[in-house]
């Protein structure tokens, strides 16, 4: 039995020597393959939570501007009154941002220079001789169609705001004025902060000359640059390694023509300047570690046996599949690899946060889940893409696919609780998946701006 004991003990010190080498070894020597590919991993994960964030108001404000509403506004303009002005164009605003639920919504009129807002008319802007609006001419007789800046909303306390300003045209091409979107930055800057501290790492948003437009500090917003070395309007992760060991991550936002920058500074360190003492300890704990594991590895082999891999794929409120399971599945960069599914649909909820202080919100979010099964059934696989927002890909052409989602609708409608915004579109394998998603996105969104509760083909 002693001698089973030493032979145990001598098992348990090489185990422990071998352990505490390796763990050092990696800690100091990991392999730089290794390393990139965990670290390009994560910066895709930053750049999908952060680039859609920023997605959403430039889809919305773009879909606005070619409402044709405005064009129908500004030509009726000049025989209003001011007030009747200003009611007409405040409650078109208002509708849109109860679909919707930014902070702003704005409309500028070329021939009048009002300023409309949901609050009413906020001011007559004067280019000429106002510097907040000198923006206005810049942007009115620019090449570009929309334009992404962070501002400070002067209507809303100074809060810092992602402004999406788009061009509205007539059908002459003429530019008739200016509609746009605000976003208050808070959101984006929380998201920040939990990947940052998640996984060390600093985070910024700028511009294409390395200007800091978005920040978790404050401070650094328009007033610190980033290294543009790696800029470059790739659909790619571009990757640079430090010569102190940390590394510099820049993806490229084309909607906003803005990079996403993830950075980390490790530090140098070198066999020398380890103190001994960490070793001579690191080894006591681990065999200490080894010991206690050696006794209770029989009882306790099944104890922690959780496959993080399936909960991540998997929503855990319906049970469904959710965004992760389709990017691990079909990308979201690439095209279809299946040309089972004909149609793509896109829904959320109308007033979702609304309906929450009436109903309960996982039973709502289950039962439109039950319902679409019913619906649908085997043809067609539904995705918890995030929050109140579906995706489904359906097996049948357009046509039906259309009739189908108007069935869907009609069935949450008259369960009582909630109801529903709907896009659907075809799926088309010449082009990337994100691309039908998008289009798919776009006819939801109209449907929103109409008050919801219905079905858009696009």
């Amino acid at each position: 039995m002693g001698t089973k004991r030493i032979v145990w003990f001598i098992i348990i010190v090489l185990t422990a020597f071998i352990i505490s080498y390796i763990t050092f070894y990696k800690k100091n020597s990991r392999t730089d393959g290794k390393e990139r590919a965990e670290n390009i991993l994560v910066a895709d994960y930053v750049y999908e939570g952060l680039s859609s964030e920023l997605e959403k108001p430039i889809v919305i404000a773009r879909t606005i501007a070619g409402d044709s509403f405005l064009g129908e506004f500004v030509v009726k303009e000049k025989d209003y009154s001011k007030n009747d002005s200003v009611a007409v164009m405040q409650d078109y605003l208002t509708r849109i941002n109860l679909s919707n639920g930014f902070d702003s919504f704005f409309f500028i009129s070329d021939y009048t220079k009002r300023y409309y807002t949901t609050t009413g008319l906020s001011k007559t802007i004067d280019p000429e001789n106002d510097s907040h609006d000198i923006w206005y001419n810049t942007f009115v007789n620019g090449k570009k169609d929309y334009s992404v800046e962070v501002d400070a909303d002067e209507y809303s306390d100074g809060q810092l705001t992602v402004f999406v300003n788009v061009k509205v045209f007539d059908p002459s091409g003429n530019v008739i004025g200016v509609c746009g979107v605000g976003k208050s930055i808070n959101s984006i800057q929380n998201i920040m902060r939990e990947i940052g501290n998640a996984y060390e790492v600093k985070l910024h948003i700028t511009d294409a000359n390395g200007l800091v437009q978005i920040d978790e500090n404050d401070t650094n917003i328009t007033t610190m640059y980033c290294d543009t070395s790696t800029f470059t309007e790739s659909d790619e992760c571009v990757y640079q390694e430090r010569k102190n060991k940390g590394f510099y991550i820049t993806r490229y936002i084309k909607e906003s023509n803005w990079y996403v920058v993830m950075e980390k500074d490790n530090g140098s360190v070198s066999i020398s300047n380890i103190d001994p003492y960490f070793i001579i300890y690191s080894f006591i704990v681990l065999f200490i570690v080894a010991i206690a594991a050696f006794m209770t590895i029989g009882r306790n082999k099944t104890l922690y046996r959780y496959n993080i891999g399936d909960n991540e794929q998997y929503d855990g409120l319906t049970g469904v599949p959710n965004r992760n399971y389709f990017k691990k599945v079909y990308g979201e960069r690439g095209e279809f690899n299946t040309t089972i599914y004909k149609s793509i649909a896109v829904f959320d909820i109308d007033y979702f946060k609304e309906a929450n202080d009436d109903v309960d919100g996982d039973e709502v979010l289950k039962r439109i889940v039950e319902l679409t099964h019913e619906c649908f059934g085997e043809k067609g696989e539904i995705f918890r893409w995030g929050g109140d927002e579906f995706m489904v890909m359906l097996e049948w052409s357009i046509e039906f696919a259309h009739e189908m989602c108007k069935e869907l609708c009609k069935k949450i409608e008259e369960d009582g609780r909630v109801t529903i915004s709907l896009g659907v579109t075809e799926i088309r394998l010449a082009e990337s998946i994100k691309k039908n998603y998008h289009r798919a996105c776009q006819a939801c969104y109209i449907v929103k701006e109409m008050g919801g509760n219905g079905v858009k083909r696009n």
